[in-house]
């Protein structure tokens, strides 16, 4: 490569190879032409010379133990060249605009640290799906962004300079993206591109093995990072209610509603704002008095039918 390339997308993966093929093709298909392409090689048992040839010049690809994406990731960002960073998912496709149109809005919103774009949902055979909007998500977004992020890791172009060192949390399995997101988000207004300029393949069995207890206790741990980052006394009382709310459902889907229901009035007391606590209170004092209500009416209905026979 003559000169410095201006984006280096990183690409971690895991094995999955056919899929890293086409990932990487999409790249060498975008209408801008200056970039880098680091792989990050995270112990595959693949050989990569089977599927993608790796001696192009506009590839750099190391090889490490498998340390997970977050290591992964971070080790790209270490080894970038460009002014730019682009993240895609080995199974994942960028349109053939997305460098060009993106690097054009991080050029204009010369202060951004991060912007992410739109994208839409593809299915295992590459077939694209519905679209998610969360481009219409920018601005000054924290703290709501740790409690709802709409930023996909596919989507995000960084300003390498302004990133310092903030990196992808290595402690978190699931959200590690995430915990990255809402730190960025503290420091800076983020940048939100509506146009659709990823596609981001939907595994729906992948879905299913993700429990919903894994995702609470997930969100749980990206809730405690931002606990021990924060010095505001009321965020981090907002924060604590969470955690505390965020405990009461797990045992709730563990079916320990008793215990469930003391951390959930304590997120109350520490927050008596938090909207989604007092909805499962009053769901769980209105819930069992609406069924004896319909129990009610189903024995009047009974005895009604009895009395007219």
């Amino acid at each position: 490569m003559n000169k410095k390339p201006v984006i280096s997308v990183i690409i971690p993966f895991y094995n999955r190879l056919k899929w890293l093929a086409d990932a990487v093709e999409s790249v060498f298909n975008q209408s801008f032409e200056n970039f880098e392409m680091i792989l990050i090689d995270d112990g595959s048992t693949e050989n990569i010379e089977n599927y993608i040839d790796i001696s192009n010049p506009k590839i750099r690809y190391f090889r490490q133990k498998n340390k997970g994406s977050a290591a992964a990731r971070n080790r790209g960002i270490k080894m970038a060249k460009g002014k730019y960073i682009a993240f895609l998912d080995s199974d994942d496709i960028f349109l053939p605009n997305k460098l060009k149109y993106q690097l054009s809005v991080m050029e204009h919103n010369s202060t951004a640290i991060l912007s992410h774009s739109s994208y839409a949902y593809m299915d295992s055979g590459g077939r694209r799906m519905q679209e998610f909007k969360s481009g219409k998500f920018f601005g000054k977004v924290y703290p709501r962004i740790v409690f709802d992020c709409l930023v996909a890791t596919p989507t995000v172009m960084l300003r390498k300079t302004a990133l310092g060192n903030l990196r992808f949390e290595k402690s978190l399995k699931i959200g590690e993206d995430v915990v990255l997101w809402c730190r960025i988000a503290k420091k800076s207004k983020i940048v939100g591109i509506e146009k659709v300029l990823t596609l981001v393949r939907r595994h729906d069995h992948h879905t299913a093995l993700i429990s919903p207890n894994a995702k609470v206790v997930a969100w749980s741990k990206i809730v405690d990072c931002m606990i021990r980052d924060e010095h505001n006394p009321l965020l981090m009382l907002k924060f604590f209610s969470a955690k505390k709310y965020l405990l009461g459902k797990v045992y709730f889907n563990q079916g320990n509603k008793d215990e469930g229901l003391k951390y959930i009035v304590t997120s109350l007391v520490v927050n008596p704002l938090n909207n989604l606590a007092w909805q499962d209170v009053q769901s769980f004092v209105l819930s069992p008095l609406s069924k004896l209500k319909r129990y009610a009416k189903q024995k009047m209905r009974l005895k009604n039918k009895k009395s007219l026979t």
